[in-house]
């Protein structure tokens, strides 16, 4: 709706629509350019990288759920943040470290606010697996062997990557609040009946049909 109020004089359902589009082809290209920074950190070349960047965006994930704006305003900041987490764990110093992390929980905060809640907990555990692969695969990532006592150092690092899901949190306050007072009207959480998918061997063949169309 900012976008919209700031480029468009027209106030209506279309010009919102059109916003969002428009919004959701800027989160394909930032999603594209970080990928393609994130293959170039693994060392990739500029060919491999770029043909990560297009798998990644044009992959049927990504195609198949194009209309649904809120899935991709969410994931579009994975390969940014795992950016940030591959950063925090060449860090040389611990600061640096923390700064990195506190930059990835930022950013994971922000894709919060995209508002597909169940992709934010697949994006977590995307993440911490990232983070332990790559940790397993360069202990001391490009810096040098730490000189901080082992039980001290592991300390640390544990504090500096608990730092990107506070920050996360956070800053997704201001979606997660709004969505548990509302949630509590549900009719689910008010214990009224609903109709689940439960029950879909009984529906006849037209209903089956038409409600698969639908999802």
């Amino acid at each position: 709706n900012l976008l919209r109020s700031l480029l468009l004089s027209e106030i209506s359902p279309q010009s919102t629509l059109r916003s969002l589009i428009g919004f959701m082809g800027l989160h394909l290209l930032f999603m594209g350019l970080c990928t393609y920074l994130l293959g170039r950190a693994h060392k990739l070349s500029f060919p491999a990288a770029l043909v990560a960047a297009l798998a990644w965006v044009c992959s049927a994930l990504i195609v198949r759920r194009a209309g649904e704006f809120h899935f991709l305003y969410t994931i579009a900041w994975l390969p940014l943040i795992l950016l940030f987490v591959k950063a925090a764990i060449d860090a040389p110093t611990g600061r640096k470290r923390l700064m990195h992390c506190t930059a990835a929980g930022i950013f994971l905060g922000i894709s919060i606010l995209g508002g597909f809640l169940q992709i934010v907990s697949y994006l977590g555990v995307c993440i911490g697996l990232y983070a332990l692969v790559y940790r397993i695969l360069a202990p001391n990532g490009t810096a040098e062997p730490s000189t901080t006592p082992g039980i001290r150092g592991f300390s640390r690092e544990v504090l500096a990557f608990g730092a990107i899901f506070i920050f996360a949190v956070v800053i997704g306050m201001a979606l997660l609040l709004p969505v548990a007072e509302l949630t509590g009207f549900s009719a689910r959480q008010k214990g009224m009946p609903v109709p689940m998918y439960s029950d879909m061997m009984k529906w006849d063949v037209t209903r089956l049909y038409q409600s698969l169309v639908v999802f």
